[in-house]
C-alpha cells in the first residue's frame, strides 16, 4: 500500500472497526520506527564528529612544544632576539611553538632542572650540570666562542686583573657561564674571588656594565658579544682589561622526550637558518657568521666546561 493511502486510512481511523483501527496503527508505527531510528544515529554521529574534533583541538593544543630560553638579557631583547628563532622552527616543524624564559635566571634554572621545557637555548655550563644529566641532548650551537672579558671605562687607570685587589667588581648572576669564566680566569690569576675582591651580581650583562659605567664596581665582568652590543646601543667605549680561556658558546638542546624526527627538524632548521627575521644589530649578536649563525653541537665538545667547572668545585 502507498503512504498516502496509510494517510488517509489514518484520517479516516473513526471509519473502520476497533481490529481495523489497530492494525493501520501498528503498519504507521512499523513505517516510523525506522526512520526515526535513523534520525537518532545521525544525530549520534553528529555528536560524536563534534567530540572528536573538541578531542583533536585538545591534541593539537598538547602537541605544542615549549621553548625556554635563560634571561641573559633584558626580557624585551632577549624575546626579539629569540621569539623570531621560536617562529622559524614552529613552521619547519607544523606545530605552535611557546616562548618561554623567567624573571631571574635561578627560576629558569629550577624549571629546565624539572625538564619543563622541550627546546631549550642555555649557557655551557647549565649543560654539563643540569640539562645533560636530565635528558637534553644537544642539536646546535652559536658559530663563535664564549669568552668573559674585564671591562673598564676607557679613562680608567686599570691595566690588569692584579690592580682589581680590594675593589668591588660587578658580573652577572652568580649561576651564569660569564660569571663561571670570569671566576676561572682571576683564579688563574691569583686573584681570590670573595676574598681579594667583593663581587656584586646583577641580572643580566647590561645591568653590569651600567654600573660600571656609573662607578659603582671598579670593573665589570662580561661577555664579548654583550660588550659589542651594549656599545652599539650606547655609543659608549669600553676597554678590555682581561679575557678568560675561551669555551663553545650557548646552545640549543632538546629533550629526549621529543620524537627523532622532530629532533632532526630542529637540528636541520636551526643549521640552515640566517636568522632573517632579527634585526642586524641583533644578528650580529648572535654570531658574525651571518650567513651560518649555528653550527652543530656535540656533548663531547662540552668537555672542557666540565674540566672548569671541576676546577670552580674544588675538584682539581
Amino acid at each position: 500500500m502507498s503512504e498516502r493511502f496509510y494517510l488517509h486510512a489514518h484520517l479516516n481511523i473513526r471509519e473502520t472497526g476497533a481490529g481495523e483501527k489497530k492494525r493501520l496503527l501498528n503498519v504507521v508505527v512499523r513505517r516510523l520506527i525506522p526512520r526515526l531510528a535513523l534520525l537518532l544515529l545521525l544525530v549520534a554521529l553528529s555528536d560524536s564528529g563534534q567530540a572528536q574534533t573538541r578531542q583533536q583541538s585538545t591534541e593539537t593544543r598538547e602537541a605544542a612544544y615549549s621553548f625556554g630560553v635563560f634571561p641573559f638579557l633584558p626580557a624585551a631583547r632577549l624575546e626579539a632576539v629569540f621569539a623570531p628563532i621560536g617562529g622559524e622552527l614552529g613552521r619547519a616543524l607544523g606545530r605552535e611553538i611557546h616562548y618561554r624564559s623567567a624573571a631571574t635566571y635561578e627560576q629558569f634554572v629550577q624549571r629546565l632542572a624539572k625538564q619543563e621545557f622541550d627546546i631549550a637555548h642555555i649557557q655551557p655550563f647549565d649543560y654539563v650540570r643540569i640539562a645533560a644529566p636530565n635528558g637534553y641532548r644537544p642539536v646546535a650551537r652559536r658559530n663563535d666562542v664564549l669568552a668573559a672579558i674585564a671591562v673598564v671605562r676607557d679613562g680608567s687607570p686599570l691595566r690588569s686583573l692584579d690592580g682589581l685587589r680590594g675593589t668591588i667588581i660587578a658580573m652577572p648572576t652568580e649561576v651564569s657561564a660569564t660569571t663561571s669564566l670570569a671566576k676561572v680566569m682571576l683564579k688563574q690569576a691569583g686573584v681570590e674571588p670573595g676574598k681579594d675582591v667583593k663581587i656584586k651580581y646583577f641580572e643580566d650583562h647590561h645591568s653590569c656594565i651600567h654600573q660600571m659605567m656609573i662607578g659603582s664596581a671598579a670593573a665589570c665582568f662580561t661577555g664579548i658579544q654583550s660588550a659589542r652590543l651594549y656599545e652599539a646601543k650606547t655609543g659608549a667605549k669600553l676597554r678590555t682589561i682581561a679575557r678568560s680561556p675561551s669555551i663553545p658558546q650557548t646552545l640549543f638542546v632538546v629533550h629526549s622526550r621529543v620524537p627523532w624526527k622532530d629532533r632532526e627538524t630542529i637540528r636541520r632548521t636551526l643549521l640552515t637558518s640566517t636568522l632573517q627575521g632579527l634585526a642586524p644589530e641583533l644578528r650580529e649578536f648572535i654570531s658574525r657568521d651571518a650567513q651560518q649563525p649555528f653550527i652543530p653541537a656535540e656533548d663531547s665538545d662540552y668537555d672542557i666546561v666540565r674540566q672548569y667547572w671541576s676546577l670552580l668545585e674544588g675538584r682539581q
